[in-house]
């Protein structure tokens, strides 16, 4: 049943953050958006959950990605399958557009909510230049499809008809050429706006050649950041554009270990319009993990507590901050400023290959071994308890 609401959206000031920590600014620092004034929206429509009832049920093995929307709904992609789940992981439903059959690793994916999403599967002879894109607005029971001219690389929308595309055009020692890809119209076209293979008309080196991406954070369609690693020593990256990707801007920061290391930052995630929390590891010298929160919208950051080692991480919300490491789940409920040690009663660290937490309370952990075979847990308790799903 479809619910209809009438919603007031009122804009309230952010908090002003008191960490004492040196902040960082941007070389090229973009004003805080205006705040509006007070917006009615009228008659929005809640997506309901699909009715899966007539797909078939599966047991998930070769899992290469999952991606959980809340404690009950989430999408989960397999060498070979695209699933879903609205039971919280008990369940599978095999909802594979038809005709998609290699996936995996490669494929690219993006999901609105329960009912939306994309999936981006590269063509098998020309990965880069050539794929074939699908769509569903019903969680996958109907899908649409259209030929693009991208294939491999990240795949982000922000409602149903705007879109990027971040496609590896290339790898070299020490470098790593992207090119940027634009939609309008929900998939169906899209329009190159930036690339920095040098051998491409019109390449650009605001965003570097060198160096490898980490991965993109879309947040409007004319804002976005880049995240990666130089392999240089003390070196930040984390790349900013307000032009909708045609130039980029670095952010400066002065970095937590005054000896030589190498850093790696991973793609911020914004939980509204002006606070992110941007994920980092440092190597070398202090070995760890780092959380940088912003309240300001990425001009200036201030790092959390390290936590020791380099592990996987979840960010489930601006409190809740979770990694992994050497047997240990270090966990924070304050926007990583603070950090609690567990251990779980199973230790998943050595063969975790993603785990991602959708609340305080609420994880999934996913598993390969030596021979390649994956496996799911289940948390409910905040990661001191694992319940293998398969």
């Amino acid at each position: 049943m479809r619910i209809k609401i009438t919603l007031l959206v009122v804009v309230l000031a952010s908090l002003a953050c008191n960490l004492t920590i040196p902040a960082l600014q941007l070389t090229n620092p973009t004003p805080a958006p205006t705040v509006g004034a007070t917006v009615v929206v009228d008659t929005i429509q809640l997506p309901t959950t699909p009715d899966l009832d007539g797909q078939p049920v599966v047991k998930p093995e070769a899992i290469s990605r999952i991606d959980m929307l809340d404690a009950q709904n989430g999408w989960m992609i397999t060498d070979t399958s695209v699933l879903r789940t609205v039971d919280g992981s008990l369940t599978w439903y095999n909802v594979t557009p038809p005709g998609a059959s290699t996936l995996g690793y490669g494929t690219g994916a993006s999901f609105l909510d329960a009912n939306r999403g994309w999936i981006l599967i590269g063509d098998q002879n020309d990965p880069i230049n050539a794929g074939m894109l699908y769509h569903t607005n019903d969680g996958g029971i109907n899908w649409s499809s259209t030929s693009v001219p991208i294939g491999g690389g990240e795949l982000r929308f922000l409602d149903d008809t705007n879109g990027w595309m971040m496609l590896f055009a290339g790898v070299a020692t020490g470098n790593m050429g992207i090119r940027f890809f634009q939609t309008t119209d929900g998939g169906v076209n899209w329009n190159q706006v930036y690339t920095n293979v040098p051998t491409d008309p019109g390449a650009s080196d605001s965003l570097p050649f060198a160096g490898i991406k980490s991965g993109f954070t879309l947040r409007t369609m004319q804002e976005a950041w880049v995240s990666g690693q130089t392999y240089a020593m003390n070196d930040f990256y984390l790349y900013h554009t307000t032009d909708g990707g045609h130039t980029w801007v670095p952010t400066n920061y002065q970095l937590p270990f005054t000896g030589e290391g190498m850093y790696l930052t991973l793609p911020p995630k914004f939980f509204d319009a002006q606070t992110a929390i941007l994920p980092m590891t440092a190597g070398s010298e202090g070995s760890a993990t780092f959380f940088l929160i912003t309240h300001d919208g990425g001009t200036t950051w201030a790092i959390g507590a390290p936590v020791a080692g380099m592990g996987k991480y979840s960010v489930a919300s601006l409190n809740d901050v979770f990694v992994w490491f050497g047997g240990v789940l270090s966990v924070s409920h304050d926007s990583a400023q603070t950090w609690t040690d567990i251990t779980p009663n199973v230790d998943l660290s050595a063969n975790l290959i993603q785990f991602q937490f959708v609340d305080s309370q609420t994880g999934w952990a996913v598993t390969s071994d030596a021979n390649g075979h994956t496996s799911l847990y289940k948390s409910i308790d905040g990661g001191l308890s694992w319940i293998a799903q398969n």
